[in-house]
Order: structure tokens, then sequence, then C-alpha cells
């Protein structure tokens, strides 16, 4: 094949592998010869040969010149219809969709690295009514992943398929759609949202309503559905269309309603705003209508074509919130069932340009520049009057193509070039000299080709919105703060903020004095990368700081990288910072003799090590179980048992060393100890910062085994012989050792003071005295029992004393009743009540004072 290079002019001719001479004889040429497309061109070019009748044609320009002629993949019908061609924007393939005159819908991919064209996939065949060009297809800007709907079978609810670079064709489905029209679907248009993966879908029905939904991305359904029209124009020509303002991300949708008035609305976010009138009320009925956006700011400008003789074209810019004068930039175009205009943006420059059909076989254009438009250019001659024009902009210079199909008997498709720098048409190229403009019959019309550039991607001048929601607080962790804030959009409070190869990013600023001079996003402490955020989403941060006391916080938001807008400051947040003492790692238990635990340790500071303790408080746990759960709350701790607490108040130096000793532990017992720390519990700081938990010590309490008899001495006074009397006083028995006791009584012989005969005890009768024998009976009771309740279980002798030791149980030394005890297991520190009930001698040989000693020990027992 040939190429030409277009040189300085930037312009030149198609060399075509296909046709020789113009004529139906064709040759095909290999596709891997074709350069690398910076624009990508798609077209039927006819041929006698039935094959190659149904073979669409490609070529590309690689920006300074074309190459063309090579055959796609034949779809089996004749190749004429509606043909779209869109560019990956993440991988270097091109989406082909091509609606035959069959209705059959077939869509094939061209790998740029490999210079082929995958099979035809065949969607449906019940495409659309006769010159409606019933799908679309966009791909989303950010993920790349292209979406197509059609009609299918079902004749109101349009399909979707998707396709990614990475995993191919996805499973059809039907579109959820809450609200559209009543008649069959005519015509899908699709419009992608700049830096974001959703999308505009419009619809209109053979009953000539018009409807329009929001493409989500992350559901892959549609939402945000609204009915726009009932009654619009037409059905059969497209007078209704989409664009995003690139800037802020709203979407407009204008529209005829049948009385040659155009009708908008605008998308904010996810809500539609009113119905508005538009600029163009011409009192003629619109059958075409173009929205352009420029890629630099918010401008849109409407094109429009009427169905009345004369055909006029009239375009009208939006500056974002206002419409200007309309224009009227030819008022004899010469077709109107076809679309012989088109609008198109200078993307370095963002100066607007019209081409139009005048009537004559050279286009007609006109630029928009500064707000105003320019004096009326001529475009290089195609040979007969246009009936279908395509605008596609470069997305790195001001230049523009512009590809024409006439509506010669044998039409023609001329590409040329506009150069924004020179502000004038190069020479017009013929791609092939025997294309269709109609959908395989002479009455109905389509757009038997298709150019495409990358999408322009626009220029984002707009920050992210300041913050206003920022709030901090602080958590339990000491010294954390909790930032807490919803964050803006990727422009003011629109759009997605980031990528994840395109990272928008947080920077938090904070100082501890309200004097402090917070500048701008350039001095931070803390940055945050993040992609994928939406407006008002709400984003946190946990900070950890080392002072105690208030800090102050702003916060700023950059949008991607790559377009570095930063927003202004944030209102500011306020919190103290809680900064609990550091958790003890000195602590030691250590048993000592008399049955106490010396606690000792290294006290830490008010904040963290640092700083005097005032008004704090120290918290001691300990427990006999070496597994219990230490993060208890206090209500559900102590059992006096098992688990015990002590709070101590404590004012005190940091690292200074501390001590307590524990005393009324169980003796031979293992404890296990924690402590831990509070700072004060007053004004701001309450109630206060309990460090965490202190290292573990253990340490096993030495037994001591000990009694206490109060009082020591009792005395009977002066009693006859067989005497029978219980002590008036009581005399306490009381556990002075730690762990539990049993004890164990006996009785000496009654012994004279002066001398003389003493009394003793019948060791086989010991309850029963006799001529100086007395008997001596212990029992413990809580009050006073009377003589008769001693001995009186089974042999009647089980409290009597002996001269020998005797232990006591639950029977012996016990008095039966209400108010009985024992002394048996008797805890630490408790006390029992001993009564002994002493009987006289029936005869005695010395009348004079007698002593006798009754010996009570303690043994250590289990309970």
């Amino acid at each position: 094949m040939t190429v030409v290079d277009l040189g300085d002019s930037g312009n030149g001719l198609f060399s075509h592998a296909r046709e020789s001479a113009f004529s139906n004889e064709k040759s095909t040429r290999p596709l891997a010869e074709m350069p690398t497309p910076e624009a990508f061109l798609t077209y039927y070019s006819s041929s006698t040969t039935q094959s190659l009748n149904e073979t669409p044609q490609c070529g590309s320009w690689n920006g300074s010149s074309w190459a063309s002629g090579y055959d796609i993949k034949r779809i089996t019908q004749t190749a004429t219809g509606w043909y779209i061609v869109k560019k990956c924007p993440t991988a270097a393939k091109w989406l082909f969709g091509i609606q035959d005159p069959a209705k059959v819908l077939n869509v094939m991919i061209y790998d740029e690295s490999t210079k082929a064209w995958s099979a035809p996939k065949k969607l449906t065949t019940s495409i659309s009514y006769d010159g409606c060009r019933g799908f679309d297809i966009e791909f989303e800007q950010q993920s790349g992943r292209a979406v197509i709907v059609y009609k299918g079978a079902d004749t109101k609810i349009p399909q979707a398929l998707t396709w990614t670079d990475s995993g191919g064709w996805g499973s059809a489905f039907a579109l959820s759609i809450s609200t559209n029209g009543a008649g069959t679907i005519a015509w899908l248009e699709l419009v992608p949202k700049p830096n974001s993966d959703d999308m505009i879908l419009m619809i209109g029905d053979s009953l000539k309503d018009l409807s329009a939904h929001v493409w989500f991305s992350t559901s892959t359904q549609t939402g945000s559905s609204i009915l726009l029209d009932t009654d619009i124009e037409t059905y059969g020509q497209q007078c209704f269309d989409a664009a995003y303002e690139m800037q802020s991300g709203d979407a407009m949708v204008a529209w005829d309603n049948d009385a040659g008035q155009i009708r908008y609305r605008i998308l904010s976010g996810n809500s539609w705003g009113n119905e508005q009138a538009g600029p163009q009320d011409i009192g003629a009925n619109i059958w075409w209508v173009k929205l352009a956006a420029n890629p630099n700011n918010d401008a849109i400008i409407l094109g429009t074509l009427d169905g009345a003789t004369p055909y006029d074209v009239n375009v009208s810019t939006w500056n974002g919130s206002n419409w200007g004068t309309t224009t009227e930039v030819t008022p004899s175009a010469s077709a109107y069932t076809t679309k012989p205009f088109d609008i198109a943006w200078e993307t370095v420059s963002g100066d607007g340009l019209v081409v139009f059909n005048d009537g004559t076989s050279v286009p007609k254009a006109r630029r928009l520049s500064a707000g105003a438009w320019g004096a009326e250019t001529s475009a290089s001659d195609v040979a007969a009057a246009p009936c279908f024009v395509q605008l596609v902009s470069d997305n790195n210079t001001d230049d523009i193509l512009l590809v024409t199909c006439n509506a010669d008997t044998t039409p023609d498709i001329y590409a040329q070039k506009w150069d924004g720098t020179a502000n004038s048409f190069g020479s017009a190229s013929l791609i092939t000299g025997e294309s269709s403009n109609t959908n395989g019959n002479a009455t109905t019309y389509s757009h038997n080709f298709a150019v495409a550039y990358p999408y322009v991607q626009p220029t984002d001048n707009t920050a992210p919105a300041a913050i206003t929601t920022l709030s901090a607080s602080s958590t339990t962790t000491t010294g954390e703060i909790r930032l807490e804030w919803e964050a803006p959009g990727d422009n003011n409070w629109s759009g997605t903020l980031g990528t994840y190869d395109n990272n928008a990013q947080f920077r938090i600023q904070y100082a501890t004095y309200t004097a402090f001079a917070f500048g701008d996003h350039i001095t931070y402490d803390v940055s945050i990368d993040t992609y994928s955020v939406n407006p008002y989403d709400v984003q946190s941060k946990l900070i950890t700081l080392s002072k105690e006391t208030t800090y102050y916080f702003r916060i700023w938001t950059r949008d991607e990288l790559s377009a570095g807008n930063w927003s202004g400051i944030s209102y500011g947040a306020t919190c103290w910072v809680r900064i609990a003492p550091a958790a003890i790692t000195t602590l030691s238990a250590l048993a000592i003799d008399d049955g106490d635990v010396s606690l000792s340790w290294i006290a830490p500071g008010d904040d963290g090590t640092t700083g005097a303790i005032t008004g704090g408080q120290w918290k001691i746990r300990y427990a006999t179980i070496s597994t219990v759960d230490w993060t208890t709350a206090s209500a559900g701790w102590t059992d006096y048992d098992d688990k015990y607490e002590l709070l101590i108040d404590t004012s005190c130096a940091a690292l200074s060393e501390r001590a307590k000793t524990l005393t009324g532990l169980h003796g031979g017992v293992t404890y296990y100890f924690r402590i831990w720390t509070r700072d004060e519990a007053t004004g701001i700081n309450a109630p206060g910062n309990w460090s965490s938990i202190s290292n573990g010590s253990t340490a096993t309490v030495v037994k001591i085994i000990g009694i206490s008899v109060y009082p020591s001495a009792y005395g009977y006074g002066g009693l006859a012989v067989s005497s029978c009397v219980v002590n008036t006083a009581t005399i306490t028995v009381t556990n002075d050792g730690n762990v539990y006791e049993t004890y164990s009584i006996f009785s000496s012989s009654a012994s004279n003071a002066g001398g003389g005969t003493g009394w003793t005890i019948d060791a086989v009768n010991p309850q029963t005295p006799g001529n100086n024998i007395f008997s001596l009976s212990a029992g413990f009771y809580a009050v006073q029992p009377s003589t008769d309740s001693f001995n009186s279980e089974a042999g009647n002798k089980e409290d009597a004393l002996l001269g020998d030791i005797q232990e006591a149980t639950d029977t012996k030394f016990s008095i039966t009743g209400a108010q009985t005890q024992t002394g048996v297991n008797v805890p630490k520190t408790e006390t029992r009540n001993l009564w002994l009930l002493l009987k006289t001698p029936t005869e005695v040989s010395t009348r004079a004072e007698k002593t006798i000693t009754v010996t009570i020990t303690a043994g250590e027992s289990s309970p």
C-alpha cells in the first residue's frame, strides 16, 4: 500500500488498499500493514463481489498521513447501516459496532498490538426501526470497561453487554429501568461522564417518548430515571442529545418538544433539575439536536437542524449557568432527514467549531472564539452536498478531523483536517467513491461511516470543595484522636476523588495553640492517599499524639495527582488529647513471714512517663486464679473470695518508688497481681485516664496458724457441791491465722491454790460428777446456752472435756440449736463463742478455791 506524507500541510490523501481507480473491482491487502492509528475510521465501500460487499473497511490516521482500505470482518449482510467506533481509554483496543439492513447488530474488537480484528459478535437480529440507530457504544472513562446498549427482543427495555480488556465479553442482561416510554425503542444514546465510570443513557421510542437514565458502574444498572417528554418532534431522527459539563460533572439533556422549542434539564449528582425552556425557539420543528462540551470548562454548544424549508442550522452556547444568543449559521441546508452538520471543540484553545451543509458541495464552518462566532470559512470541496457530517477532535492539539458522506448517486466519503492554529481546512481526501448514505433502501438513511480519536479528557482546573464537617474526638486508646469528615468531590462537591493509579490526597495539620497560623496544604503533619471516594463519603483517620492538651486541626483535599488541584482550608476541629500514664512494668510481689504480701513498683508519669501525678489513683487487682479476665469491669470483679480490687488515692512524682502491703490474705494460696494508674479526674480531663495493664507478679502467702482467747480467765465464784452452772460472760475464740482452722480442747484437773485435795475428771463418765470428781463440758454457740444443752447427742458425753486433747467435730463441742457454732473449719478472722458447763463434785475433801486450766489448740483444715 501507499502512505501519503502530508508534510507541513498536515493533510493528505487516503491510499486505498481495496480499490483500484475507485472502481468496484477490489483486492485485499494485509491488515498488518496498517499503521497504528491516532484516529480510526470505519466505513462502507460497495463491491460487486458479495463477500467484499458484506465486509466493512477501516483506515488509520497517524497524525500526518492516512492509510485506508483494510478489511474488517465479513458480517454476512450488506455492510451498510449505522457505524460506531470508539477507543478504549485504558488499552490499545478499538470497539466497532455495525447495525446492518437486516436489523442485525455485530460488534468487533481491533487490537493495535496484534493488528487484528476479533470475529464478529452478533448481539441481536431485531435491532430497531429502519433509519434509526437502536444501539450505542461507550467506555467507562476510569475503568476502561465498554458498555453496549441495544434493542433486543424486548421492544421497550434495552439490553446491555459489557467488555473489559482483561475479562473479555460479559453476559447480556436487560437494564432495570423504572421510568421509560410506552413505545418501541428507536434511538439509543450513551454519553460518558468525564473522569468517572457513570454515563447518561437516553431512549427515544416509536411513540415519541423520550427518557433519560444514569448508568451506574457500581451496579451495572441504571437509576435516576426520568421521562422527559411524551411528544418529541420525531423518532426517525435524533432530536435530542446529552453532554456533561467537563468541570462540574453536571449533565445536560436537551430535546425538541414538537413545537420548535428546545427544552432542557440539568442532572446534578443524581438529582434532576426542573424542565426549562432552551435558547432556541425558531417556530419550526427540530429534527436533529447536537450537544458538545468544552474540555476546558463548563461551556456547551447546542446545534439544531429544523425540518422546515429552507432547513436552518442554529447554534447556541451555554456557559455553565446561562445561554447566550442563538446564531443561525445557515438558512439553506439541503437535507434534514440526515444530519448535515456537526459541532466540536479545539482541545487546547477551547474554541468551538461548527461545520454545516449550505446546499453546496463545499462544507462551511464557523469558529466560536471568546464567546463570539466568527466569519464563515469554506472547507474543501467534497463533490456533492454532504448529507452526513462528523467532527472529531484531536485530544492533544487544536486539529479537528472532518469526515463527510455526500448525497451523490454513489456517495463519496471524504476526510479533511481543520487546523486550529492556521484557522483553515486542508485538502479533502477521497476515502471511497462507492459508499452509501442509506440503510439498504432508498427511503431510510444511515451513517455508513464512523471516525474517532481517543477520548478527550477534560483539563481539570476545579479543586475539591473545602471540607466543612471536620470533627475530632478522643478514643479509649491513650493519645489517640479520631478525625472524621465528609469527603468533597473531585470538582467542588461533584465527581469521584482519585483512581487506583492516580490517587487523590488529604493533608492534615494540627497545633496546640489557637494563635497558630494555619497556612496551606504545603505544610502538613499527616497525608492520606486515597481513591474512588465519592462526594459525602465519610472518611476517618486515627492520629496518635503525645501531649495532654487541646489540639486544633485543619484538613485540605487534593484531587488526582495528575491534576493537582488543592481545596481551600477546612473548618476547624478541636479536641482535648488524653494521655494516660504509662503501663507499670516493674510490679513486684513478695510474700513476707507474717503472712502478708509486699507490692512494690516504680510510678509512671501523668503523661506516659513524664509529669507528676496529682490527684491520681492506683487500682490494684489480685486473684487466686491465673486465668482470670483482668478486663472485667469493677462492678463484676471483687467477690471477696478469689478476686479483689483495691483503689488507693495518690499524688507522686514520676518514676518514684511506690509500695503497698496487702494483709488478710489466705495462707498457702498463690496470688496473681496487676496494677493500673489513673491521672487526675477533674476539669476537662474528667473522668481521668487509666493506664493499660501492668506486668504481672505472683506470690504464695506464708501459712500462719494462730488463735486468741478472750478473756483469758473466768471465775465462777463460790459454788456449792452438786452445782451445775454455765459461764455468764462470753469467752471469744478468734482465728488469728490466715488459713482455715479446726480447734481441739482439753482440761486439766482442778487444783487447790493453797494445797489440799484437788478434783479430778472421771475418764469413763466425764459428764458425771462424784466424790472429788467434777465435770466440765465445752460447746460453741452464739448465745449462752442452757445447762441441759450440753452432751445432748448420742452417748451424752460428746461435749465433756477430758485430760487428753479432743478435736472438735460437727457435733463435738457444738451446741445444737438455732445459733449453733462449731470449732471445725473456722475461716481466718472469724470468732466462735465458747461456753463451759461446770458440774461441781457431790462431795469434797477440801473446801478451797480451785483452778482449772482449759487448753485450746488450732490446726489447719480445709473447708
